[in-house]
């Protein structure tokens, strides 16, 4: 039996090496080894935050890749793709510092039937600043125009400042936290929620920092505008010589606002009171405008130049004729004193223009017959003036035929 299968199995045997040679030389000539290189393989950087107890923090905008150099058959390696390796560093395995630092990659994931070839590791760049920490205020840079009508109060930001956190080198360069606004921004509500910049020295924007908060409450309160007349207010009385011709004021009405309950209780706006007692003279005073609580002038005045003008009182002595007045036609009358002089008192320009043509001094007799009589003597002015004294008052009348 042996002896039959001898042939049979030393045939196989040939075959079978003739076909390893075959296949050797097909991989050989149509699948070679080849040597690639896989570029910008990412590459996950693992605890980061943990820089932050040590008051260190990665530079923004790193890109994290690497090459690698891989080794196969020609048919495997070139349809890998960097998506097929997961690359890691761990920074809490090394002591960090300040300023670039290469680390060594750790292969997590590769596939299968390569060889990746590391002569001198896999190293990646980081790029580390100290962590920085500050606080600002926030400034509110209002413009546009405010709508007529109204005007609005000073703007309040809640809260009022804010902390900045990140690399030390972007922390120096913020100069101030701004939120932007129009007026126009206000047109339906009092109270917005706007986002904040972090701005340098040129007004330009950071944005390589993190802020506590990235929005704040912005109010611009505001009131409706009312206008309202101006009242001179006065106290005491002038002197007995002195009457006042006209009070005026330079201003009429003034711009004031308010809330709307507060301008519906004001119907005007009072000056500081005026003593007329001190008045002997033409003047002009210059008084205050009292501003009630809780109201605002809108008016550039703060105040008014009140005009007093004034008339002296002066009085004036002169003699008049006494007539005999409705004495009867049949009937003659003698007076015991003829003239009658006459006290007036009044104002200054209108007493002294006063003659004896603007007087009717006259005893009158009427209904009297023949006799003696004591009758007053009655004197009248046609001007503005006062009769203070008539003397004689009375005088004796004697009627005859």
């Amino acid at each position: 039996m042996e002896e039959k299968n001898t042939p049979s199995t030393i045939i196989k045997i040939f075959s079978f090496i003739a076909a390893f040679i075959l296949w050797i030389y097909i991989s050989t000539i149509y699948n070679p080894i080849k040597t690639v290189i896989i570029a910008n393989v990412p590459v996950e950087i693992k605890n980061s935050e943990g820089l932050k107890e040590v008051s260190l923090i990665l530079m923004p905008k790193q890109t994290f890749k690497v090459n690698i150099t891989i080794k196969g058959n020609a048919n495997i390696i070139y349809g890998i793709k960097p998506s097929n390796f997961k690359l890691e560093v761990d920074l809490s395995k090394y002591a960090i510092r300040k300023g670039d630092t290469k680390i060594p990659v750790e292969i997590i994931e590769a596939p299968k039937d390569v060889t990746i070839l590391k002569e001198s590791g896999i190293w990646v760049d980081i790029d580390v600043d100290n962590l920085a920490k500050k606080s600002l205020p926030i400034d509110v840079e209002l413009s546009g125009e405010p709508r007529s009508g109204v005007v609005f109060g000073q703007t309040k930001v809640t809260p009022s400042e804010i902390t900045l956190t990140g690399p030390e080198s972007y922390v120096n360069q913020v100069k101030n936290l701004s939120i932007s606004c129009t007026y126009e921004n206000f047109q339906e509500q009092d109270s917005l929620q706007l986002p904040i910049e972090a701005l340098d020295a040129n007004g330009n924007r950071v944005t390589e920092i993190s802020l506590s908060q990235a929005f704040a409450t912005v109010e611009l309160p505001y009131n409706n505008i009312k206008n309202v007349p101006v009242n001179i207010k006065t106290l005491g009385v002038v002197g007995e010589d002195i009457i006042i011709k006209s009070i005026e004021a330079d201003i009429q009405s003034v711009d004031i606002s308010a809330s709307d309950d507060v301008l519906a209780n004001i119907s005007s706006i009072d000056t500081e009171a005026i003593d007329l007692a001190t008045i002997n003279s033409n003047k002009t005073i210059e008084t205050k405008l009292v501003i009630p609580n809780n109201v605002e002038l809108i008016s550039a005045t703060k105040g008014a130049k009140v005009k007093i003008t004034v008339q002296k009182i002066i009085s004036k002595s002169i003699n008049l004729n006494i007539a005999l007045k409705n004495l009867g036609s049949q009937l003659k009358g003698d007076l015991s004193e003829v003239k009658a002089n006459v006290v007036v008192k009044g104002v200054e320009n209108i007493i002294n223009e006063l003659s004896a043509d603007n007087f009717n001094c006259y005893v009158d007799c009427k209904d009297l017959v023949e006799g003696e009589y004591e009758l007053k003597v009655n004197v009248s002015v046609n001007k503005s003036a006062s009769i203070v004294a008539v003397n004689p008052e009375n005088v004796k009348v004697t009627i005859s035929k």
